[in-house]
């Protein structure tokens, strides 16, 4: 590993290693992976990732951007030595799952119930693997926030995320929620300077 060039995985040239093994678990082809790395795998619900360690969690890494002399892989992230990559697998369900999730954590974060609008930022191509349900990801974050609650969504590539104070990290196939209120953290932690 070189910054973001991947040289090897599984003692193999990364490029190689990651074809096969997405042709072993997967029905995309090695030859469209090494032809195209983002396109080839941006519909099939499989999706490279890293583990968190301390919640237990799979970060879904940005797709191998390119291919290097057959061999290489250069990806949306910075690796280093020792790095675990595993092949991850999402679908309609998973997805939804994960944005009731989101929307529970947005109020645990915030510790208020008192939030007035929601920004949803939500990568582009999430709704590649929500085909036939599209609308349901904003369906199942209502749901949970609440009718009164205004929503704006955008739609992203490039996505940054964070998890419940772990460091932000680029990242990919991600939705992340941001809730607005007039309700200061400090007033509901009690940390108000009353000077």
């Amino acid at each position: 590993v070189k910054e973001n060039i991947l040289y090897e995985l599984n003692g193999q040239p990364a490029a190689e290693a990651m074809g096969d093994i997405l042709e072993k678990y997967t029905t995309i082809k090695k030859k469209a992976f090494l032809e195209n790395p983002v396109f080839s795998t941006l519909e099939s619900g499989f999706v490279w990732g890293q583990p968190e360690v301390q919640e237990n969690f799979f970060w879904p890494v940005p797709s191998p951007l390119q291919i290097i002399n057959k061999k290489y892989v250069a990806m949306g992230i910075k690796l280093n030595i020792g790095d675990a990559l595993s092949l991850l697998q999402t679908n309609e369900r998973s997805l939804i799952k994960a944005d009731e999730e989101a929307s529970e954590m947005l109020f645990k974060d915030a510790r208020t119930k008192e939030i007035e609008l929601v920004f949803i930022f939500s990568s582009v191509s999430r709704k590649s693997i929500l085909r036939s349900v599209k609308f349901e990801e904003e369906k199942s974050i209502k749901k949970i926030i609440g009718k009164g609650v205004k929503v704006f969504g955008i739609g992203t590539v490039g996505e940054i995320g964070t998890l419940l104070g772990l460091p932000p990290r680029p990242s990919g196939k991600i939705l992340s929620l941001c809730g607005i209120s007039n309700t200061l953290i400090t007033e509901e932690r009690g940390e108000i300077d009353e000077k």
